[in-house]
């Protein structure tokens, strides 16, 4: 998009796209999505969500923090920062299942997904 963007801006034409295929977002790639057809002959599988997020949030694994998202708390900053390098969002785990997704907001961390 943005390359056919550049160049009807340096045609000085406004441009459309009349088709895009996305071969790769992040660590997905067409070569390993499924067809309809693998689908519904149940010849696919299936990744963790933990796999699916991969480096897209800081994991945190430990112990009291698992406990306080199991319960849905706030979290605050200084319970965090030693994981965390500026983020604004993490991920928790807990025995290599993703257990919760949290974000910086008025200034604590709340769950923005619990997984139990």
């Amino acid at each position: 998009r943005s390359l056919c963007k550049d160049i009807a801006n340096a045609l000085g034409y406004p441009g459309c796209m009349k088709e895009l295929i996305r071969t790769r977002n992040g660590k997905f790639s067409i070569e390993n999505a499924s067809t309809l057809e693998q689908i519904k002959e149940e010849k696919f599988h299936f990744i963790s969500m933990l796999d699916a997020l991969g480096d897209a949030y800081p994991m945190i694994e430990d112990e009291k923090i698992a406990l306080k998202a199991k319960n849905g708390c706030k979290i605050a900053l200084c319970d965090v920062e030693e994981y965390l390098h500026g983020e604004k969002c993490f991920a928790i785990k807990k025995n290599n299942q993703l257990l919760a997704i949290y974000e910086f907001v008025d200034g604590v961390f709340r769950a923005v997904r619990v997984w139990n």
